[in-house]
């Protein structure tokens, strides 16, 4: 019986932290600075970062979430970051996509920079356009092949088949008779997860 308070308190503790981020991320969310950024439409091409001293907190007061981390990634690098639970991996995603800021109390020089331009500087929508993320579980769209590859209509046919290409797919997308425009849904006999 105590096993059972406890156990569903825990829970409800942890649903409430789920849900007071979804509400802090709304709140920021409109208050972001969407296209303020001070640098000029200079998108990073090259995938340089470099992060200096960052620290952050979910809210005032808190424990840092992050705590004096710095790392330089160099361009072209592929990376991968590998963590146990509580280990940072969500908070280092939210500050190069500035979901989250660097910790304003914090003393000493920090930034991160790709390119050599503090992202705080960037455009949001110009930022969050330079990052993937590629999450460790996988997640099919109930869409089309091209717009779940292309969401935004930003590709050509060609570019699609490039990157249909690059990861070895085309022979079966060129099976279905739709070919790009095959349709995927939760029982896709096309793909699986």
């Amino acid at each position: 019986t105590m096993q059972w308070i406890l156990r569903d308190f825990i829970k409800l503790h942890l649903l409430m932290a789920s849900a007071a981020r979804v509400i802090n991320y709304c709140h920021n969310s409109k208050n972001e600075k969407h296209e303020q950024g001070n640098v000029k439409e200079v998108k990073p091409t090259k995938g340089k970062i470099d992060i200096h001293n960052a620290q952050m907190k979910y809210l005032e007061g808190s424990e840092l979430a992050v705590n004096k981390l710095s790392v330089s990634i160099k361009a072209g690098e592929q990376i991968a970051i590998f963590s146990h639970q509580k280990g940072g991996v969500t908070s280092l995603i939210g500050l190069l996509t500035h979901l989250y800021e660097l910790d304003k109390n914090a003393i000493g020089d920090l930034y991160l920079k790709i390119d050599n331009i503090n992202i705080k500087d960037m455009p949001i929508s110009l930022l969050r356009d330079t990052i993937t993320v590629v999450p460790q579980i996988s997640v099919l769209f109930k869409d089309t092949i091209r717009n779940t590859l292309d969401p935004w209509k930003q590709h050509t046919d060609d570019e699609i088949w490039d990157v249909i290409d690059f990861v070895g797919l085309r022979e079966v997308i060129e099976m279905q008779d739709k070919k790009l425009d095959t349709k995927i849904s939760g029982g896709s006999h096309v793909f699986s997860l």
